[in-house]
């Protein structure tokens, strides 16, 4: 008897890409309403945004996302008293099950985040520069592209997609609060403007400096060290963008040493000197 092969399912496609962007958003920034025959998901990695749209009108918060659906009118502004950080992904994909997720935003699960992420930075291998700038309707591809990118990112947007789907019946909108857990990133995330020492961190989670470095490296792909550094800048970024602090003053905020060493590290993970940055920031923004 010869092996009967079974042709694959497939429930969801994604065939076409428009954009995908990571935006860093000035307070009071308004995207103006458009329309395009392509759904956009809208994730808000940091602060909140006001949404407008056919099928919905509020605020989306924090780790929280919605899709419009194709030709939907849609509308974005930022508040007046913060800076915002948005992820953007423009594609086709006709799949009706999504069509729950224009309706109301939703909060992306934990376990869901660092693909999202991933997505992020695999499109950079696909698409040249600039990846955050507002209405650019045509990303230039790679010439270099790694092998497989494109099909790589394409099956990642869909498991992205299908997760949403298989999650959306215990994701609630009343569900966004974000508590405090036992685990280590966790904490980190809400105390990384401290003057954090693994000393103290091995007595808070019980354990040595050896599994807790390297627990952490696998979870994370990071270092402690380079986490808390990257959650510092993040900060400092969004601080620079209110235009509301010197940058000694934020430098002090976020426990550095003093302020040119602070300046030295925002140089190294940005390339840009903190004036700089909010020139650059501001320039690409028209402003």
């Amino acid at each position: 008897m010869s092996f009967q092969l079974k042709q694959f399912e497939q429930v969801l496609d994604v065939p076409r890409i428009a954009n995908i962007h990571y935006f860093e958003f000035l307070p009071n920034f308004d995207t103006g309403a458009d329309r395009h025959p392509h759904r956009e998901l809208i994730y808000v990695d940091y602060g909140r945004v006001e949404i407008e749209s056919d099928n919905y009108r509020g605020v989306l918060l924090p780790k929280q996302l919605i899709i419009h659906k194709e030709n939907e009118m849609h509308a974005l502004r930022c508040p007046d008293d913060t800076p915002v950080n948005v992820a953007v992904i423009g594609f086709e994909c006709h799949c009706p099950e999504l069509d729950v997720f224009s309706q109301m935003p939703i909060s992306l699960p934990q376990q869901m985040q660092p693909l999202l992420s991933d997505i992020m930075l695999k499109s950079r291998s696909m698409f040249l520069p600039p990846y955050d700038l507002p209405g650019i309707r045509d990303m230039k591809r790679r010439s270099d592209q790694p092998f497989g990118t494109e099909q790589q990112l394409k099956i990642m947007i869909e498991l992205l997609l299908i997760q949403l789907i298989q999650n959306s019946g215990v994701t609630d909108h009343e569900e966004a609060i974000i508590t405090k857990t036992n685990n280590v990133g966790e904490y980190l995330d809400q105390n990384f403007r401290e003057n954090l020492k693994l000393d103290d961190l091995c007595f808070l989670f019980n354990t040595n400096k050896t599994t807790l470095c390297s627990r952490f490296r696998q979870t994370y792909g990071c270092t402690i060290t380079s986490y808390v550094n990257r959650l510092k800048i993040e900060e400092a970024k969004r601080l620079l963008r209110q235009e509301k602090h010197s940058v000694s003053q934020i430098s002090q905020q976020l426990s550095f040493s003093s302020v040119h060493y602070f300046s030295r590290m925002f140089k190294q993970y940005t390339g840009l000197s903190p004036k700089k940055y909010v020139d650059t920031i501001k320039s690409k923004l028209n402003i």
